[in-house]
């Protein structure tokens, strides 16, 4: 009896850990803990009725001080581990040592995610077996690490037919995403086309882009080598309408531009035509201009109306690294940016086969505000010699490079809340399908559109890789690497013990 009565202290302490665990385990199941947790007070209950007498010589003043400091020290152990747990619950934090930031979203999408007002529900649809998987999985929890506006859901089609049935799913690999009762679904796992797609279901309204006709412009249907064709799908991608307009056929641009594009007209507008567009301007609309050499004439006087001057030349480019892109000397390479929302941190070099000057007329007009904002690099200049079979720099009436090739102007009528914007390009053929993928060309006419449009979340972004980290060694460095880390350094450590085992053996 003696005997029990001394371990049923430490057979309260089982039963305790036992409801615990079960309670965290199984709180549904009270038929475990909570007999459990009554047999533990019981075995506490009866310890101290057998022992009372041991325990009472046992508990002197110096025997429960210390007890009292152990019983504080274990309940402040006990309170840290509660807070930290819960601290842990509300907080979290990642970390990306990567040098490229590989497991990072760029900081266009966090701004994104940061400013939604909206819940943003998302279904992915892949299989177990599909490689994709794991990638949306992972994308998707960083998208969710911003916001708590974003709950996500990764399902299986094979065991959910009817869900697959229900939201018309063809395709595995398939993303919806929903808000409200706006919908689009992509199947890709870009963290481009995600953060479009987040965009296009929270945007209040589509906005309507019209592209001209009728003066030689590329056009959006035409999928050949010179065709928009492939602008027009970026620009669906990103939640745009696409619309083309004969501007001689319209008394005047409907009311539901919001953007106009002009794409490398060959012929001049109609007078009637540019009255038109800058009517258009003047109640705050927004103006895309894309203009080659020895074109459209008329264009380069009115651009002088919004501080831009237009260069009657074209740009030649001695710059190695067209070479190497396969080009010729018309090809400018655009590698100079000014400080402007739509290069803010843009970084990628453009090739522009055959531009023109385009630059910041001085002085500019009153109310207006004009800068350049890419220039081609300084190993270019630009000049008029088209019919010369031979081009060389000529220092008296050429112009050595950097050469301004996109301007934009800003102004505001008076009267009007809505700021006009034209942007105007050397070059039209740099977006065209043949140009649009090279280096960083779509990136900065998607930037462009967006910001024409206000949409600057709405981002061109580049895919993130991994840059292969390697170092190039001599036979020699190979050889005292090898000798250093592999022999030397272990040898010291086992002569060392050798000397010490001897030492020990002489005393």
């Amino acid at each position: 009896m003696k005997r029990i009565a001394g371990w049923l202290n430490y057979i309260f302490l089982i039963l305790l850990l036992i409801s615990f665990f079960s309670y965290k385990i199984y709180p549904t199941k009270k038929f475990i803990w909570i007999p459990a947790l009554c047999l533990s007070l019981l075995s506490l209950i009866l310890y101290i009725i057998l022992n009372r007498g041991k325990l009472k010589e046992q508990i002197k003043l110096k025997t429960l001080l210390y007890s009292g400091n152990l019983i504080l020290l274990i309940f402040l152990v006990f309170a840290i581990l509660v807070a930290l747990n819960y601290l842990s619950t509300k907080i979290h934090f990642r970390a990306d040592l990567t040098e490229g930031k590989i497991h990072s979203l760029s900081e266009q999408t966090v701004k994104v995610l940061k400013n939604l007002k909206k819940d943003i529900e998302i279904k992915a649809f892949f299989r177990e077996l599909n490689p994709r998987r794991g990638i949306i999985e992972e994308m998707l929890k960083r998208y969710s690490y911003y916001t708590s506006r974003i709950k996500y859901e990764i399902i299986n089609p094979d065991k959910n037919p009817s869900l697959v049935r229900e939201l018309n799913i063809s395709e595995d690999g398939t993303t919806v995403f929903k808000c409200g009762d706006q919908e689009t679904r992509i199947t890709s796992t870009t963290e481009e086309d995600i953060t479009n797609a987040i965009i296009k279901i929270t945007r209040e309204r589509k906005k309507v882009i019209y592209f001209t006709k009728g003066h030689g412009e590329k056009s959006i249907e035409d999928s050949s080598e010179r065709g928009y064709s492939q602008i027009k799908t970026s620009l669906e991608n990103l939640g745009y309408t696409v619309k083309e307009i004969v501007l001689a056929e319209e008394p005047s641009i409907p009311s539901d531009c919001s953007l106009l594009i002009i794409s490398g007209a060959e012929k001049d507008f109609l007078p009637g035509e540019l009255e038109g567009i800058e009517r258009f301007l003047k109640d705050g609309g927004r103006l895309l201009l894309l203009i080659d050499p020895l074109s459209s004439p008329s264009f380069v006087d009115f651009m002088k109306k919004y501080g831009i001057k237009i260069g009657d030349d074209f740009i030649v480019s001695i710059d190695p690294s067209a070479r190497i892109m396969g080009g010729d000397p018309t090809w400018a390479v655009v590698s100079k940016y000014g400080y402007h929302k739509i290069t803010e941190k843009f970084n990628y070099a453009c090739f522009f086969p055959f531009a023109r000057s385009v630059d910041r007329l001085e002085p500019v007009p009153k109310n207006f505000s004009t800068e350049t904002i890419a220039s081609t690099s300084p190993y270019s200049f630009s000049t008029n010699q088209f019919n010369a079979r031979e081009i060389r720099f000529d220092p008296e009436r050429d112009r050595r490079g950097p050469i301004p090739v996109v301007a934009v102007s800003t102004f505001k009528e008076e009267g009007k809340e809505r700021e006009s914007r034209v942007v105007v390009f050397g070059d039209s053929d740099f977006a065209s399908n043949q140009f649009f993928d090279l280096s960083g060309n779509s990136n900065l006419f998607l930037n462009t559109v967006n910001w024409l449009e206000e949409e600057e979340d709405l981002v061109s972004i580049a895919p993130k890789t991994t840059r292969p980290r390697t170092i190039s060694l001599t036979l020699s460095q190979g050889r005292m690497i090898f000798f250093t880390t592999i022999i030397l350094l272990p040898g010291i450590f086992v002569l060392g013990g050798i000397i010490v085992y001897l030492r020990r053996r002489s005393l």
